[in-house]
């Protein structure tokens, strides 16, 4: 197991904080979610706490440029994903709908604040942890 950390130091509260990508290898022959086959497990958290997990079944070779470089793109996604529709239903809670445009210019915005992670990810230029 491969563990990764990055800091965001700032953005909103629920942004900001200590995250850490554990990295797994999943050999052939271990029975997963996907059947048996091979691939990377990867669980991000935040604070200590599980925010997102994301697991990519290969069939061949992949076109990326390190290990677990595809899985942990995935699991950021799927983080951010997450904040999106958390704040939408949070919007939606207050006002009855949300406005027009709300989803984007949350997504953008939390683009934006990921970007500098996104970008570590993808120069492979995380804190690697022993």
């Amino acid at each position: 197991m491969t563990t990764y950390k990055y800091n965001m130091a700032q953005g909103g509260r629920n942004v900001k904080g200590e995250y850490e990508l554990k990295c797994e290898y999943l050999s052939h022959g271990v029975r997963g979610e996907y059947g048996r086959t091979w691939g990377h497990r990867v669980k991000l958290y935040k604070d200590g706490t599980e925010v997102a997990k994301a697991v990519i079944p290969y069939y061949n070779r992949t076109w990326e440029r390190y290990t677990y470089e595809s899985a942990m793109r995935e699991v950021l996604y799927r983080y951010k994903q997450k904040l999106i529709k958390y704040a939408c239903e949070q919007e939606r809670s207050k006002h009855g709908r949300a406005p027009r445009g709300f989803k984007n210019t949350y997504g953008a915005m939390i683009d934006a604040k990921f970007k500098d992670f996104v970008d570590k990810i993808k120069d492979n230029a995380l804190e690697k942890e022993f």
